[in-house]
């Protein structure tokens, strides 16, 4: 028969609970140290129930600041995507303007050109030009010269060799006959 185990208190309890054969001898306990192992296994239960909330707890709060985390770094990859967005956005407002501001110099262009008058329309101006009682000597002066610049222009003249040729041109056609003054103007000879 096995010897008469005595158990006084908790770390007793924890002495006889740790020797190997601790299962086999708790038949020969008595009832007052089997009341202190249900006390200390219910305590030990408690203890590891209370560990294992608080690991869960712990566990929880991790889980919760990463997902904090998470949000704010999704939070912050939003700003940044909002912010390229925002960026292209005046990027093409940019381009947008630069575009309408070429088409309308592209318009504009093709609207003075199709406005411009003729060579021969130019000279027949600078040619015909009087003054009338309604301008001064200075005014008439400015818009023969201002028609005249306008007619070297669509001449595109740009030396004094090129003003010299053109005058020289206009002074032969006016001697030459009428249809072959006709022909060459249809021909657009300068």
């Amino acid at each position: 028969m096995a010897e008469k185990v005595t158990i006084e208190d908790l770390d007793d309890v924890q002495d006889f609970l740790n020797k190997e054969d601790s299962l086999a001898r708790l038949k020969y306990l008595g009832k007052q140290e089997l009341v202190l192992v249900s006390a200390y296994l219910e305590i030990k239960i408690q203890i590891n129930h209370e560990i294992e909330w608080k690991k869960l707890e712990i566990e929880r709060e991790i889980k919760e600041k990463e997902l904090a985390m998470k949000e704010k770094e999704i939070e912050k990859e939003r700003e940044m995507k909002e912010k390229e967005m925002e960026m292209k956005r005046l990027e093409l407002q940019e381009k947008e303007k630069e575009r309408k501001h070429d088409d309308y110099d592209k318009v504009k262009k093709v609207v003075l050109i199709a406005l411009q008058l003729v060579p021969e329309a130019y000279r027949q101006k600078v040619r015909n030009l009087k003054k009338t009682s309604e301008h001064t000597f200075t005014q008439f002066a400015n818009f023969k010269k201002r028609l005249f610049q306008e007619w070297c222009a669509s001449r595109k003249v740009k030396t004094k060799e090129q003003l010299e040729q053109l005058v020289l041109l206009e002074d032969s056609k006016e001697c030459l006959t009428g249809d072959l003054k006709t022909y060459l103007e249809e021909q657009q000879v300068p």
